[in-house]
């Protein structure tokens, strides 16, 4: 049987290695078989998906700081940029959020003399 390794994202984030140097922790066999769970297991399961979500947004803001010194975010209406340090600086007024209908094109501007260092 083959099997498949790898390390939780969690991990590899707060230890700052990158996807291709991480050691490997767990095996999984590839060949599973499916278990049928009850609506009891299922429901059980279905509550913890808020807190695995919030978790998963935790670590790709974590990552992101991590790979590019700084992140943007939307705090009281305004963009801003928080660097590593935990210093921010507002960019600008945060535009309302527009629904986007399937098939619509939207084009993206680039500002590129309020990049800090080539990134947006």
């Amino acid at each position: 049987m083959e099997l498949m390794t790898f390390e939780s994202p969690v991990n590899a984030v707060l230890s700052g290695q990158e996807a291709p140097e991480r050691s490997l922790k767990r095996r999984v066999p590839m060949t599973a078989r499916t278990k049928q769970l009850s609506d009891k297991e299922m429901d059980a399961l279905e509550r913890q998906i808020p807190d695995l979500a919030q978790i998963a947004t935790k670590t790709a803001y974590a990552r992101a700081l991590l790979v590019s010194d700084s992140v943007l975010r939307v705090d009281s209406g305004d963009l801003v940029r928080i660097s590593l340090d935990g210093s921010k600086t507002v960019v600008a007024k945060a535009e309302p959020r527009r629904k986007v209908k399937v098939g619509e094109v939207i084009t993206v501007r680039r500002i590129e003399d309020q990049t800090a260092g080539g990134r947006a």
